[in-house]
Parts: structure tokens; sequence; C-alpha cells
């Protein structure tokens, strides 16, 4: 097992022990759209016409860098996801899609947070 998939698998079992992510709605490693890129995982909310995306993930096994940060946001572009998550086993960042861009924050906040704000944003 390489470094990155080292940090993906302990944040994925963080996400599910500390953040309460249902194991069951979080994707691993497919195929972003037509890209040739992969994401390292991509978590799901139950909407009324089945899941809709919530937060996509990419972990690194390196310090973070805001460059990471963008090309993470350039693949959400296929995806659409309103979250977007950047770790690196000691960091997080974690990116909401605005008007004007993403707004970034370090750490991460729970599943029911996350899509309560989501749910907020697709009713205004």
């Amino acid at each position: 097992m390489n470094k990155e998939e080292e940090v993906r698998r302990a944040f994925i079992d963080r996400l599910v022990e500390e953040w309460g992510f249902p194991r069951s709605l979080i994707s691993i490693e497919k195929k972003v759209g037509r890209l040739r890129r992969r994401y390292d995982a991509l978590v799901f909310k139950r909407g009324r016409e089945g899941l809709i995306p919530l937060l996509l993930i990419e972990c690194k096994a390196v310090s973070l860098k805001r460059e990471m940060f963008d090309q993470l946001t350039g693949y959400n572009v296929t995806i659409g996801a309103p979250f977007v998550a950047l770790c690196n086993g000691q960091e997080i960042w974690l990116g909401r899609k605005g008007e004007s861009g993403y707004h970034a924050q370090r750490g991460l906040k729970p599943y029911q947070e996350l899509v309560s704000d989501s749910n907020r944003a697709e009713n205004l």
C-alpha cells in the first residue's frame, strides 16, 4: 500500500468514526467523467431522485498547497459536489462552492451538518 492510500484509508475511517459519515455513502477511487483522473473518495447524500454528490475528497501524502486545492476544485466541475476536502493525514482543508468560487476553511464538519448546509443552499 502506498502512502497516499494509507492517508485515504485513515481519513475515511475518521469520516465514519469522528464525523458520522455513513460508510455506505462513500465511493472510493472511481473515474471522473471523461477525464483520465480518478477521485480518491466521493461522499453522497440521499435525495428525492437517488444519490447526490456531497463531498469530493482528495488525499495527499505531502504538505498541502493551494495548487492542489485548485486542482481539486477543477475536478469538481464534472462532479458538482457542493463541498470539497483536501487532506494529508494532519491537515484538512474544506471548501464550499459559492457564487464567487470556493470558500476554504481548515477542518471538517460532521456529515449531518454538511447535508443540512447543502440542503439550505439548494432551497435558496
